[in-house]
């Protein structure tokens, strides 16, 4: 009794002392949320024609397009892009016949729109609000920063041998403010671009996050910011006031066959989920990731930041037991290096790919991948402070974080524990002189994170892997860490609860207590001694 005391007068002693902000006021996220489960064929609304959520860009505005939608059920979309249709197809790097392509998630909210006009209020189509329509209320969509799905086919296309990523598949997005006053803007139009390869029987599991690879009104030597059109506002038709991705997203769509040329035969696409990462993944340097079988070994494509001299240096670990978010990198194997390209040809689209080596598959397996981050420039030196590529490539680390410095200067090398000063600076510690004169390439300066479970990046190729994997400090697994944790963590140092052991020692004790707290407040979710 008397240790219970004890525990109970220290638990409120440190909830006493949080900031009151990081304690009230917080909108739990709901996530994972289910944007399509595939159960049944969704409607918008019962007065249009051709109400369905899923549809193919129809022909009779486009005849070029010969895809089509097939009966959705058992937790399957199956889209069909026979090769024998008459129709023209696009011309893409001079690819040309049908394909799959302009697989439309459009949740209009109005009456009767049905294409053959613009999308107006008068005609039954508004862009405002619509996609929010078809989600649980109560999401906070400011944090939501993952969508996962999968994808079957029963066709085989190598991945496009380049690393000159326009993306053999690619997802586009429409993006807008709330404050847009017409119904008629889609938003401002981004692109992922992912340079996959598809394999008959093997599934293929998509992570999409908010960088990246292209808008349709920029350049592509143009950069991006992670969560662009609230952190580069504006770039849609008529946007004035940022937005977080999902939060601003009115439609997207999905579509195929751009540098291996079409993709045509049967495809089945799993249930698209949203969620939200807890593990200071690394966003800005892993980006629209894909992962696959190919009958032989393990295969993994993302992008990277565009226009990195000699590309940026990724180190690769995979495990079939379990996460390394959860278990440690420790608990993985390593899979060796994999170096991304600068975008020095002809495109500043930069894919980069690993593969396994040889092995049998698995039922599942996790692949992390942890970039040296480049250092961009030092902006002081007592004490040493270092930035990478700011605005636009975030370090995604925490005060308290340790780091190996590699290439920088003698008096900074090493291993160091940072501070934060922003999302691009963080301070090293040490005093000292040193001259660098900026990234140049693959021998200038990095910072690579050493945590062995937060600060890179994971996708698992398995049965689970279109679903979200959840910090250990998300107690309830509600997809966000917040009170309700913190409240849970409490209950299991009490003896109220059973006991989630972040700590490895075998009981839950206020140092479990202390790390959820810790992890709600925006740090790294500590697990182990």
């Amino acid at each position: 009794m008397k240790q219970t005391k004890i525990v109970k007068s220290i638990v409120t002693i440190l909830l006493a002392s949080l900031p009151v902000a990081c304690v009230e006021g917080q909108t739990p996220s709901k996530g994972p949320v289910i944007l399509d489960g595939f159960t049944s064929v969704r409607t918008v609304n019962s007065g249009n024609p051709d109400n369905r959520l899923w549809k193919p860009y129809p022909q009779s505005i486009d005849p070029s397009w010969c895809d089509s939608v097939g009966t959705i059920a058992g937790g399957l979309m199956p889209v069909s892009a026979p090769s024998n249709l008459s129709c023209s197809g696009q011309l893409v790097d001079g690819n040309t016949g049908p394909g799959m392509a302009n697989i439309l998630f459009f949740p209009q909210n109005g009456g009767g729109w049905n294409w053959t006009s613009s999308c107006t209020v008068a005609n039954g189509c508004s862009y405002a609000q619509a996609f929010a329509t078809t989600v649980p209320n109560g999401t906070d969509w400011t944090k939501v920063n993952r969508l996962y799905f999968t994808m079957t086919t029963d066709r085989t296309n190598p991945r496009f041998s380049g690393d000159d990523n326009v993306g053999t598949f690619n997802v586009g997005y429409y993006v807008r403010s709330h404050d847009n006053s017409s119904s008629s803007n889609q938003g401002s139009h981004f692109y992922n671009y992912v340079n996959t390869g598809i394999y008959t029987g093997h599934t293929l599991y998509f992570v999409m996050n908010r960088k990246v690879q292209h808008n349709n009104t920029a350049a592509p030597t143009q950069l991006w910011s992670e969560d662009p059109e609230y952190t580069m506002c504006c770039w849609g038709q008529g946007d004035s006031t940022p937005v977080h991705w999902w939060d601003g997203e009115t439609s997207f769509y999905l579509a195929a066959g751009v540098n291996i040329g079409a993709w045509t035969g049967n495809f089945n696409f799993g249930p698209f989920t949203l969620g939200t990462e807890q593990y200071a993944e690394p966003d800005d340097f892993v980006s629209a990731l894909a992962g696959t079988y190919n009958g032989s070994n393990y295969e993994m494509v993302w992008s990277e930041p565009k226009l990195v001299p000699g590309g940026v240096n990724y180190h690769m670990y995979y495990s079939s037991t379990g996460s390394m978010h959860l278990n440690g990198l420790s608990s993985g194997t390593s899979g060796g290096v994999s170096r991304g390209w600068d975008g020095s040809g002809s495109s500043a689209y930069a894919s980069v790919h690993w593969n396994s080596s040889n092995m049998a598959e698995t039922t599942n397996m996790w692949v992390a991948i942890r970039p040296d981050i480049p250092i961009w420039s030092v902006t002081n030196t007592n004490p040493i402070t270092i930035q990478t590529r700011k605005p636009y490539d975030q370090h995604w680390l925490h005060t308290g974080d340790q780091v190996t410095i590699a290439n920088l200067c003698p008096n900074a090398n090493g291993t160091r524990t940072v501070t934060v000063i922003d999302a691009f600076t963080v301070s090293l510690g040490v005093n000292g002189t040193c001259s660098y004169s900026g990234y140049t390439g693959t021998s200038s300066g990095t910072m690579t994170a050493t945590s062995d479970t937060a600060n890179f990046t994971e996708i698992l190729i398995g049965p689970s892997g279109s679903l979200q994997t959840y910090s250990a400090c998300d107690l309830n697994q509600d997809g966000v860490v917040n009170t309700l944790d913190v409240n849970l963590a409490v209950q299991q140092a009490l003896g109220l609860a059973s006991c989630t052991d972040l700590t490895g020692d075998g009981v839950c004790n206020v140092v479990d207590v202390q790390r959820v707290i810790n992890a709600m407040n925006g740090g790294t979710c500590r697990v182990g001694t």
